[in-house]
């Protein structure tokens, strides 16, 4: 879904680099600074930006940020409660409440930056700028390999869940179990049978060792430039 939205964005046509760059500013002075205000400001500042600007829906993005809030209450509540052992007692710390809040609000406005990026930038825009810095040409192919793989993975093990669900493979535990064994073992052996139809489909188009991918702010700017000259026209 992140994956698909970053496609449809309306920055998509922005050059990656000055996307990421402004994401990875934002992101450390709201980690290094943990200012309260400043993290709620950046929060709110990057949703704006994803949802109203960036066209994400405001639904599918508070769904995105469920799980990082869980953390987040999580350690706020850590951080804020102490407890000592003799005698047992529970107390709440003016300090460790406000050294709480500001760690929450600096982990809120870092998630945004990461949500912004991640949905407004494909992750072949990010791994062309990973090139164009200078990263190993054999870690970006890793990334870029291994980043293609989950979803297909992903798509397996949906397919093989749904048919074990199917065939009523989770009635009760002692079957959950058994079920569960010979779904891993099927995506297993299915995952290498892929992997290496991927491989030969990649030897058949004349892959040298290197993977040559055209970035998706190039081709989606040079459409938007060919829409606009045939309405000139």
């Amino acid at each position: 879904m992140i994956d698909r939205l970053a496609w449809v964005s309306s920055f998509r046509t922005v050059h990656p680099g000055k996307k990421m760059a402004v994401s990875v500013l934002l992101l450390v002075t709201s980690v290094v600074w943990q200012n309260l205000f400043f993290g709620l400001a950046l929060a709110g500042t990057m949703a704006v930006l994803s949802v109203w600007f960036g066209g994400v829906p405001g639904r599918i993005y508070g769904r995105l940020l469920r799980l990082p809030l869980l953390f987040i209450c999580l350690s706020l509540g850590a951080m804020a409660v102490n407890v000592t052992a003799r005698p047992l007692t529970v107390t709440v710390t003016a300090t460790g409440l406000q050294r709480g809040l500001r760690l929450a609000a600096s982990a809120l406005g870092a998630v945004s930056c990461l949500y912004f990026l991640a949905l407004s930038t494909p992750f072949t825009d990010i791994l062309y700028v990973l090139e164009q810095i200078g990263c190993p040409h054999l870690l970006i192919e890793l990334m870029l390999l291994i980043y293609r793989f989950l979803f297909l993975l992903w798509d397996m093990a949906d397919a093989l869940g749904k048919s074990a669900k199917g065939r009523l493979g989770n009635r009760d535990l002692r079957t959950s179990i058994r079920t569960s064994g010979q779904v891993l073992a099927a995506l297993f052996i299915r995952a290498m049978k892929r992997s290496s139809a991927i491989y030969d489909a990649m030897e058949s188009r004349g892959y040298d060792g290197r993977i040559r991918v055209l970035p998706g702010f190039q081709t989606a700017a040079s459409r938007k430039e060919g829409k606009n000259g045939r309405r000139h026209l």
